[in-house]
């Protein structure tokens, strides 16, 4: 993953990554086999020189990609899940659309981390209430079964109409291994009576406000929170914009971020440098090894290409501190893309 990073590197802007932050993600990356999607999550306040950084493994990735964990880190409390996404009658095979794997990186990198795993679930194979709960409580080491089933089949009963439950954080490196969901296909509104029917209540309106004034920017919300034997009192709201999608919305966005104080005016415009395509001819010299192969293969029929976007941005409502802050999520990875197509979508 170390060769993937080395390609994006330059078009990461200095005020978003500390040179200490991105030597962390470098180090984490040399124990990490090449990704097609990755994220690196920065903070967007003031002062907060914290990257986080996360990869995607698909259900549809090769037994190699999976053994290469398998050998390189002491995951024991994985293992089963990285079999599971081998074993094609497995329970994790048939019902799992990808994995991702968040890594917290809060101080200097000894060891490859536990990281956090994301399980978005085909929703059609699997009910919301009685699969999911039990493929949770059952598959993923956690010891007090019987509390953590009760309150996800409490949450699974109150959502709004038409949302969905993807994906599940199994929050496995973090105190208490609580588990997160995340809820998506529903208006603000419809999220906000989902909270009060919880029992979550915003007694300044904090919350309230910000997110039905997000509305207005973005085509659509995560709603996020974390569950174990309580609810946690953060909240995270991620708000998406269609992809590809145009600089000035991504402007608007980050404008009223910048005005509500939870991103400065530097990494605003710092976020909006990120998105944008590379090629070999771009800086041959960067260009990862194991690429060599498919670009041979497949020629003048298709252009390889790194691709970076803005894939989201996250707001946290701390309850308990009435405190806001945020986050942005830049996504980045390589394709191939079928030449043909690419010159019928231009000469329309």
């Amino acid at each position: 993953m170390e060769d993937y990073i080395r390609v994006v590197i330059p078009y990461l802007n200095a005020e978003l990554i500390s040179v200490e932050a991105l030597c962390q993600v470098q180090r984490l990356a040399r124990s990490l086999p090449p990704s097609p999607t990755a994220f690196f999550e920065c903070r967007l306040e003031d002062n907060q020189p914290q990257v986080d950084f996360s990869i995607g493994l698909f259900s549809s990735v090769s037994d190699h990609f999976i053994e290469y964990f398998l050998i390189q880190a002491d995951w024991y409390s994985y293992r089963d899940i990285f079999l599971g996404l081998i074993n094609s009658t497995s329970i994790l095979k048939q019902y799992i659309s990808y994995i991702f794997l968040e890594f917290d990186l809060p101080g200097k990198l000894v060891q490859l981390p536990m990281p956090c795993i994301f399980l978005a679930f085909e929703q059609e194979g699997l009910s919301k209430t009685q699969g999911l709960i039990e493929l949770i409580s059952k598959n993923f080491g956690y010891s007090n079964t019987a509390s953590l089933e009760s309150n996800l089949s409490y949450y699974f009963d109150c959502l709004p109409p038409s949302s969905t439950v993807t994906p599940i954080g199994l929050m496995l490196s973090r105190p208490n291994k609580p588990v997160r969901l995340g809820i998506q296909g529903t208006s603000s509104q419809h999220l906000l009576d989902y909270l009060a029917k919880l029992g979550w209540f915003d007694v300044t309106s904090t919350f309230s406000s910000i997110t039905l004034a997000l509305e207005k920017f973005v085509d659509s919300f995560r709603l996020c929170f974390d569950i174990y034997d309580s609810f946690s009192p953060k909240i995270g709201l991620e708000c998406f914009l269609q992809q590809p999608s145009d600089e000035s919305r991504w402007q608007q966005l980050l404008n009223y971020l910048v005005e509500i104080g939870v991103c400065t005016p530097v990494k605003r415009d710092a976020l909006l440098t990120w998105p944008g395509f590379s090629q070999k001819t771009d800086a041959p010299e960067l260009w990862p090894n194991n690429l060599a192969g498919g670009d041979l293969l497949l020629g003048s029929s298709a252009l390889s290409i790194f691709w970076r976007e803005i894939s989201h941005i996250k707001i946290i409502y701390d309850v308990a501190e009435d405190c806001l802050s945020a986050k942005g999520y830049l996504s980045f990875g390589h394709s191939w893309l079928d030449v043909d197509l690419i010159t019928e979508i231009s000469d329309k």
